[in-house]
């Protein structure tokens, strides 16, 4: 069991800046020049402390048959308190940057896995063969006072990530897709957005709150980058002056932000993945939208996740020795 402490360098100090189109007046009210001021541009807190970090590993090893098989699990938990979050507005300070403050604590859940085996298929030919699967959960157990949640924007996407109690830090945040509209009936039937009708082809999102009109009440968690486990296998053979290494990788269950579709899909900046094959009255099931822009409303997040499943395999050989 330990800890592990950190804290941001200048969080503590207040900074002013000089500006002219903010900081520079006419004291003497001549129209003809200006004096040189100051203005706040960040606000410090000298209550900072060091972000704390538990940690409590139980672990075990074995090994069998005079080494050929070992096995290693190890099973921990990661308890942080005292996160530094921004600080609330209050709506009476300046629009000064906020300082960090101690509030937040998050809590980190997992284990570790190690199988390996190890031997001699021949004289001359030895093998070594190593299996390893982790896991973990991330969680968020308070992140301020007020509970309210810290959007993150992802360059020109706005608010596409959420950090709040209760859920994985950085979840994927934005409308949920509900398929699209494949005739007038189903538009009509549909619910608003902002107040304006869809059309057909476009994108149906979910009306999560129910009341017939998609706000920004009806956002919610699309998904989250944290795998279920990953897992790894490493492989080796030598024989006489010659080795064989190979490596695999296999990730599982986390999503991944495309942010690629926003150029390349919709059309946004002349993308041309879904040009020419928009949907049609003939084609009422093919997933496109309608020849039109649709970014305007929305930037389909949901359309934009995947899934992060994904395998590297990388196999190495070398001459050790010749001879």
């Amino acid at each position: 069991m330990g800890s592990i402490s950190n804290v941001p360098a200048f969080n503590q100090y207040s900074t002013y800046s000089a500006a002219p189109g903010s900081n520079y007046y006419d004291v003497n009210g001549v129209n003809i020049g200006s004096t040189q001021g100051y203005g706040a541009s960040s606000q410090g807190n000298l209550l900072t402390k060091w972000e704390t970090t538990e940690t409590t590993n139980i672990g075990l090893d074995a090994s069998i048959l005079q080494g050929k098989w070992s096995f290693t699990v190890d099973v921990y938990t990661k308890n942080t308190r005292d996160l530094l979050v921004p600080s609330l507005r209050n709506g009476l300070e300046l629009l000064v940057t906020k300082p960090l403050v101690n509030l937040g604590t998050m809590r980190n859940t997992g284990i570790d896995l190690q199988l390996t085996n190890q031997g001699r298929i021949t004289s001359d030919l030895s093998y070594d063969a190593t299996l390893t699967f982790t896991h973990y959960k991330n969680q968020l157990t308070k992140l301020n006072d007020e509970n309210t949640a810290q959007l993150v924007a992802a360059s020109r996407i706005t608010n596409a990530l959420i950090t709040t109690q209760g859920q994985a830090v950085s979840s994927f945040y934005g409308y949920q897709i509900d398929g699209f509209y494949n005739n007038q009936a189903e538009v009509d039937a549909g619910p608003k957005i902002n107040g304006a009708s869809g059309v057909v082809g476009s994108w149906k999102y979910k009306d999560m709150n129910g009341d017939g009109n998609i706000t920004t009440a009806d956002r919610t968690v699309l998904g989250s980058p944290h795998p279920n486990f990953q897992m790894g296998l490493n492989l080796g053979f030598r024989w006489k002056g010659f080795d064989l290494s190979s490596f695999v990788f296999w990730n599982q269950g986390n999503q991944l932000y495309n942010y690629t579709k926003y150029f390349t899909y919709m059309g946004v900046l002349g993308g041309s993945v879904a040009s020419g094959s928009y949907m049609t009255p003939g084609h009422p099931k093919l997933p496109r939208p309608p020849k039109r822009p649709n970014w305007g409303r929305s930037h389909q997040w949901l359309y934009s996740l995947c899934d992060g499943q994904f395998e590297f395999i990388l196999c190495r050989e070398r001459v050790v020795s010749a001879g």
